[in-house]
């Protein structure tokens, strides 16, 4: 397994003209560190995880924005994860309504 670091998200403003609050980001920290967050490839669901981040923290940009730095885990070939008796797990979304729920991704706009 090969570990990293890496910022996933920060308060500049992105190429969609979108930008996250520093709160967002807390939220976000938050759950780095109670669950799993799987790394995928584009964002793509159909698609295995190739890792997941395990912890995160925010830290103050040069330019004074704000940055979420999450370490993660590249799964390899030969890894075994073990199972154990871990509490964290990936967190699954909960939809309180018997509704159908379309979800969208800016990385899907095109074929």
């Amino acid at each position: 397994m090969k570990i990293i670091e890496a910022c996933i998200a920060n308060t500049m403003v992105d190429r969609q003209s979108e930008q996250l609050t520093k709160e967002s980001l807390e939220t976000l920290v938050t759950n780095l560190n109670l669950h799993y967050i799987p790394i995928t490839i584009e964002h793509d669901p159909r698609k295995p995880p190739v890792g997941r981040f395990v912890s995160g923290y925010i830290q103050q940009r040069i330019d004074g924005e704000w940055e979420v730095i999450a370490q993660g885990e590249l799964f390899e070939s030969n890894d075994e994860i073990p199972l154990g008796n871990n509490t964290r797990s990936i967190p699954l979304p909960k939809y309180e309504d018997k509704h159908i729920h379309v979800a969208y991704d800016w990385n899907f706009r095109d074929h």
